[in-house]
């Protein structure tokens, strides 16, 4: 596989790859990187050197888990175009970055098995000028959250979309957590693909986050303030932030865990699924320094002890960084370090 464009730290497990960022280096231009992938239309190549841009203006670095795809990629390989699945791309959702990040990895790393998915993105997204024709172009195809009734257009859409063996991405908790904590997963798209009949598997992925983009105004939501609505004015608003220096979300590690048969699930209740994605997505959550001195901020414990008592119970602790110590500014408000915490609440 060619990993020209991607950057491997000296000191870093080779089974790891960073793909954007401050601290990854390209070899050549953006725009040039872009142009010559293997896979993307112009409007998709567009995008790609677009978030290429905006991730190193405001993260340090998104690394990706190499290794774990192994499994995964080992058998697509082996079946024939007519044998193969349907694959679900099953992320956390803890920002609105998530949509992108998915998308890059697919867009920059197909040497994982992964093609550029349809989304499945709430139908807010198609009402907001330029922003909805833009999700659009990039895949999305739009689903009403909070319906109590069976959306129809849901059913037609993945009837359609799944004719021939594709890609979908799909967040099964339907909106962001407000706490960075795990949502009861929805079944309503759940029970329309298994109803569809069509072959299928589910990737659980899980990204890590050392801080958020969003965070300001996820925990207004969680307050019980209005939160900022999606819109094209918030959007250039971010954007001049981005741009400008002022946001800073620090570290992204993104893992997959071992893929999910669909056909094996299909007799089981949804909720069933939805429960066992997200064990799978649980697993892979990795706790970085940044999350243990958060957390001793708000609970006035020691790092040490936060990091000893983690690893007794299992839980997984993010990949060495090269430069230790550099970490993104610690947060002073008391909220935010909680909901940083949170981050390995399910622990």
């Amino acid at each position: 596989p060619n990993y020209a464009h991607n950057s491997v730290k000296a000191d870093r497990n080779i089974s790891s790859i960073v793909v954007a960022g401050a601290e990854h280096t390209m070899p050549f231009s953006d725009f040039w990187w872009a142009l010559t992938q293997p896979q993307g239309s112009i409007f998709i190549r567009f995008l790609g050197w677009i978030l290429a841009k905006v991730f190193r203006h405001t993260v340090t670095e998104i690394e990706i888990d190499v290794a774990s795809f192994v499994e995964y990629a080992r058998a697509l390989s082996t079946l024939s175009n007519s044998d193969r699945p349907n694959v679900i791309i099953a992320p956390t959702h803890r920002s609105l970055y998530d949509f992108l990040i998915v998308s890059y990895i697919c867009f920059s790393l197909p040497e994982l098995g992964l093609e550029m998915p349809h989304i499945a993105a709430a139908s807010d997204f198609s009402r907001i000028p330029i922003i909805g024709w833009i999700a659009s172009k990039a895949g999305a195809f739009f689903v009403k959250r909070g319906e109590a009734k069976k959306d129809p257009n849901l059913s037609k859409n993945l009837s359609m979309i799944t004719q021939s063996p594709t890609f979908i991405e799909v967040f099964i908790e339907g909106k962001r957590s407000r706490h960075r904590t795990f949502l009861a997963p929805k079944t309503g798209f759940l029970r329309c693909l298994a109803e569809s009949n069509c072959n299928y598997i589910v990737l659980p992925m899980t990204i890590n986050y050392e801080d958020l983009p969003d965070q300001t105004s996820l925990l207004n939501e969680a307050n019980g303030n209005r939160g900022g609505e999606m819109s094209l004015s918030a959007l250039m608003n971010w954007s001049i932030q981005a741009f400008s220096g002022r946001i800073n979300v620090g570290r992204i590690f993104i893992s997959v865990s071992n893929a999910i048969n669909g056909l094996n699930m299909n007799s089981k209740d949804p909720q069933y699924l939805g429960c066992c994605i997200q064990n799978h997505q649980q697993r892979r959550i990795v706790v970085s320094e940044f999350h243990v001195r958060a957390a001793s901020l708000a609970i006035n414990v020691p790092p040490k002890l936060i990091s000893d008592a983690l690893s007794s119970i299992g839980c997984c602790h993010w990949p060495e960084w090269r430069d230790k110590g550099q970490f993104n500014q610690m947060p002073t408000d008391l909220a935010v370090q909680w909901s940083v915490m949170l981050h390995f609440g399910h622990a």
